[in-house]
Parts: C-alpha cells; sequence; structure tokens
C-alpha cells in the first residue's frame, strides 16, 4: 500500500520482518524437502502488504495500548499462511489461472498444477501448525477454540465464495450477488483477522464485535477497490493479470453496476469500517489510515 502517514509506515516498518521471520521460522519446522520448501516459500515469502497481520496486531493494540505485540506476532503469521493458501488456489488454472502474483510466477506457471495444488495444501496446514504452537506459548488454552473457529469458519467462506465466483462466471450478475461473493471470498477472513487480533489482545466480547465489523466493512471496500483496479490500474503495478477478469466474464461490481456505483460503495464500506472503531480504548488512527489507504491504492 502506499502513501501512508508516517506513524503507520513506522509500525508496518516495525513488525512486518517480524511477521515475515516468523512465517519462515515455521517453514524451516516443518519436515519438508528443500524442493517443497523452495516451492512453499516462493509464495509464502513473497513481497506482499502482509495487510492481514499488520491489521491483526493493530487489532490487539486497539483493546490493549500495552499489549506485547511480539508474542502475538506468530499468530498473525498464521493468518498470512491462510491467505496465501487461498491465493495459491484461486490462481490454478481451474480457478483463476492466473500466470502472476505478487509479480511473481504463479506455482502452476514455476512448477505444473499438481505441484501448485499440492503446495496450496501444504502452506495451508503450516498455517495451523503455525496458530497450534503460538497459541501454545501464549499459555491461554482459553484463546484456541474461539480463534479455530473464527478461522475456520472464514476458510470455509472463502471457498464457498469461490464457488460461487466460480458459478456465476459469463451470467447476468447484480449488486447482491456480487457483494455477497465478496462478503464470503475477502470479508470473511479481514474479519476473522480483527476478531482474533481483539481475542489475543484481551479484548471484552463487545470490543470482538466492533473490530469484526471494522473488518468485515474494510474487506468490502478493499474488494471494491480492486474490482475498480482491473479496469483503472496498471498491471505492472498492481502485479497480477488485470484484464483476466474482462476475458473471463467473472463477476465483479464494475460488471454489476458501474465505476461510479462501485466507487460509491468503496467509500460507503470506508465509512462503516472507520465508524465501528469509536469507543475502543486503545489507539485506532492506523486503522482508520488503512481503511482509507485501502479504497486510494494503486496496487
Amino acid at each position: 500500500m502506499e502513501r501512508e502517514p508516517s506513524h503507520l509506515k513506522q509500525f508496518i516498518a516495525r513488525w512486518r520482518p517480524p511477521i515475515d521471520a516468523a512465517l519462515e521460522a515455521g517453514l524451516d519446522a516443518l519436515p519438508a524437502a528443500e524442493e517443497t520448501r523452495r516451492a512453499m516459500a516462493h509464495m509464502l515469502l513473497a513481497p506482499g502488504k502482509r495487510l492481514r497481520p499488520i491489521l491483526g496486531l493493530l487489532a490487539a493494540r486497539a483493546v490493549d495500548p500495552e499489549v506485547e505485540l511480539d508474542r502475538l506476532v506468530p499468530v498473525m503469521a498464521a493468518i498470512e499462511a491462510v491467505h496465501t493458501f487461498t491465493l495459491v488456489h484461486d490462481d490454478l488454472p481451474a480457478m483463476d489461472d492466473a500466470p502472476t502474483r505478487r509479480g511473481l510466477p504463479t506455482l502452476h506457471i514455476l512448477y505444473d498444477e499438481a505441484t501448485a495444488l499440492l503446495i496450496g495444501d501444504a502452506i495451508f496446514n503450516l498455517a495451523f501448525h503455525l496458530l497450534a504452537k503460538a497459541l501454545a506459548e501464549l499459555s491461554r488454552p482459553d484463546l484456541a477454540a474461539p480463534v479455530l473457529l473464527r478461522l475456520t469458519r472464514a476458510t470455509h467462506l472463502v471457498v464457498e465464495g469461490q464457488l460461487m465466483d466460480l458459478a456465476l462466471e459469463g451470467k447476468p450478475v447484480g449488486e447482491k450477488e456480487v457483494t455477497r461473493i465478496h462478503e464470503l471470498k475477502t470479508a470473511s477472513l479481514f474479519e476473522a483477522t480483527l476478531a482474533i487480533g481483539g481475542l489475543v489482545g484481551g479484548g471484552s466480547e463487545e470490543q470482538v464485535e466492533a473490530l469484526a465489523r471494522y473488518g468485515y466493512e474494510l474487506g468490502l471496500a478493499f474488494q471494491a477497490r480492486d474490482d475498480l483496479l482491473s479496469v483503472e490500474g496498471v498491471e505492472v503495478v498492481v502485479g497480477k493479470p488485470l484484464a483476466s477478469d474482462r476475458e473471463r466474464l467473472k463477476p465483479t461490481l464494475i460488471k454489476a453496476c458501474g465505476v461510479e456505483r462501485t466507487r460509491e460503495l468503496a467509500e460507503l464500506h470506508r465509512r462503516e469500517a472507520v465508524g465501528a472503531l469509536a469507543g475502543l480504548p486503545g489507539p485506532t488512527e492506523e486503522l482508520c489510515e488503512l481503511a482509507r489507504l485501502a479504497v486510494e491504492r494503486n496496487r
């Protein structure tokens, strides 16, 4: 993301390296052959925003300004691994058939489709390896069930969203259908990330639900901007093909309701996201800025 104010830039600069280190440490702990590890690392450690783990850390701090964020990094790395698994599978020829992701060749291009499928499975497994270890080290057994329920539910909803996305390819769609796909494929994992951040940060039920609402609205704003980038973006900046959605007749907000309505929806969801943060005891400035950047970004 771009144009971050200095405080947000500083937060990202401070916590992105530990997130990457936690992902790499998780890879190193698995009994993986060198080629398997290399293939997993190709996507897992590829340059990315690390938006979800950053959001999770900010959520924890929003409920407790004094929370020890370094202890929570492995939990957030697990969420990044789940996100990466969904990207690997989304890019497969049977799904979106994308040749690049994060500016790099996708796994089925670099290797083959079967390898990409299995590496996606391996990254998904790594996510729960990271999560189990992280929750054990937090010495909070009471968190295991709510965190796992949030994350597994969100992952299932992503799958449901992809099924709906595929089923509606080439068919007439309205705003309602596309919004439902966005709720499932994007907003569900954002919502879970923010809720998990609130949970491991020690937030109350009301605070966790407020953060979940922020995550849901942020996800819808983020995806609306993604649809705008498919017609307004620059491919080399975005890091993935931009014409494929149009060529495959994918269900997008642009197709359903046009550019101006899509832009209006992005701003509407941004405002709703920011509104959900009112009353949280910790700092929320960075979360507000991330909501703004979600609808202004060029990649």
